[in-house]
C-alpha cells in the first residue's frame, strides 16, 4: 500500500463505507437511543497522510455517509479535530445536499 498522501480520497470513502457497514451490523450498544449512534473521525487526515487534503477527503467521505444513511437506520457523527476540518465538513455537507443527497 502507498503512503497515506498517495492514497486516493475515494479509497478512504470506501474504507468509511466498510466501517459503517461493520459497525451497523454489530447491532446496538445498549445505550437508550431510538437508533444506534456510530461515531468516526475524519479518516486519513491525521497521521494517515492526508492532513493537507482534508477538504478533498471530506468531499468524498460525506456523500458516502449520506448514501449509507439512506439505507440504514442509524445516526452517524463525523468528529472533526480542527476548525478547518469542521468548516470543510460543513462545505461537503452543503455540496452533498446540493447534489440531491439528503438524510432527512
Amino acid at each position: 500500500m502507498a503512503s497515506g498522501s498517495r492514497v486516493p480520497p475515494d479509497w478512504l470513502a470506501e474504507s468509511v463505507r466498510q466501517f459503517l457497514e461493520a459497525a451497523a451490523a454489530a447491532g446496538p450498544s445498549g445505550a437508550p437511543r431510538d437508533r444506534p449512534l456510530l461515531a468516526m473521525p475524519v479518516v486519513g487526515t491525521g497521521y494517515g497522510g492526508k492532513r493537507r487534503w482534508s477538504g478533498e477527503v471530506l468531499r468524498c467521505v460525506v456523500p458516502e455517509i449520506y448514501t449509507f444513511l439512506a439505507d440504514h437506520d442509524v445516526d452517524v457523527v463525523l468528529v472533526t479535530w480542527t476548525e478547518e476540518d469542521f468548516a470543510a465538513a460543513q462545505a461537503a455537507r452543503r455540496a452533498a445536499e446540493g447534489d440531491g443527497l439528503s438524510v432527512w
